[in-house]
């Protein structure tokens, strides 16, 4: 029974170093890095402006800490655009910018106050871009 015993307490301790040795591997770390490119996207081209000034609901995605969207009014003499709770005034020139500090997916209600167009009987259009910073 001698060495019975004593194969036992080998084959145990060879499990217990076996054991130790997995743990040692479990608790080995990975850092994991990738360059993304950059994406930005909005999901307005060019549209419209109602006669009561609403543009409608923009989508604007970017994968950037930074990006600026841009709305160009074609038509458009002054007035306010109001992107959520943004407002930029236009005042002789047809361009708003709105710029976001950090990637972010959001959507915001755009509207149109207080338009005053260069021709009264044409519609205002307006052109949406985005990039980053």
């Amino acid at each position: 029974m001698g060495a019975k015993r004593m194969l036992l307490t080998a084959v145990i301790a060879g499990a217990v170093a076996s054991g130790a040795e997995a743990a040692e591997r479990a608790s080995t770390s990975f850092v994991l890095a990738a360059e993304v490119a950059p994406f930005c996207r909005i999901d307005a081209g060019e549209r419209e402006v109602r006669a009561d000034g609403i543009i409608g609901a923009v989508t604007e995605v970017c994968n950037m800490p930074g990006y600026s969207v841009r709305a160009d009014f074609a038509n458009l003499a002054s007035g306010q655009v109001v992107a959520g709770d943004e407002r930029v005034t236009l005042a002789g020139e047809a361009s708003a910018v709105f710029t976001s500090p950090e990637a972010r997916r959001r959507v915001r209600t755009w509207q149109l106050a207080s338009a005053v167009r260069q021709d009264p009987a044409a519609p205002v259009v307006v052109r949406f871009s985005i990039s980053p910073l």
